[in-house]
Order: structure tokens, then C-alpha cells, then sequence
């Protein structure tokens, strides 16, 4: 099996929510890449996933400014 890049939640849970609503964001539109490039019958779930992405990132954004 490839070694194939991995999603470090434990790295993700310690940093500060700005840096998490970046990454989130980043994510995103890595993931809209991927949608541009991929075959007709996949774009739809890169899309899916990058929307998500962007979900995440406005929770997070909401729930530091409430802590504030």
C-alpha cells in the first residue's frame, strides 16, 4: 500500500482556531482542484467535500467569536 498523505486530527485538535479556519480553507480549495481535474462523474463528490471543508471553517470562525 502507498504511503498516502494523512489527516492528523491530533495536530488539527492543537492549533488555534484561526489556523484551523485556514487550514479548513485551504483544504477547500485543494479540494475544488481536485474537482476540476477529476472525471465528470466525480466532480460532484470533490465539491461535496470541499463545501464541507468551508462548512467547517465558518463553524469554527462562529463558535471563537461567541468565546470571545
Amino acid at each position: 500500500m502507498p504511503d498516502f498523505p494523512k489527516f492528523n486530527a491530533e495536530e488539527f485538535r492543537r492549533l488555534n482556531s484561526a489556523d484551523r479556519v485556514a487550514l479548513c480553507r485551504l483544504l477547500a480549495e485543494q479540494t475544488k482542484g481536485l474537482a476540476r481535474a477529476a472525471r465528470p462523474g466525480h466532480r460532484a463528490g470533490y465539491l461535496k467535500v470541499a463545501r464541507e471543508w468551508l462548512k467547517l471553517a465558518e463553524e469554527i470562525q462562529r463558535a471563537q467569536k461567541r468565546e470571545q
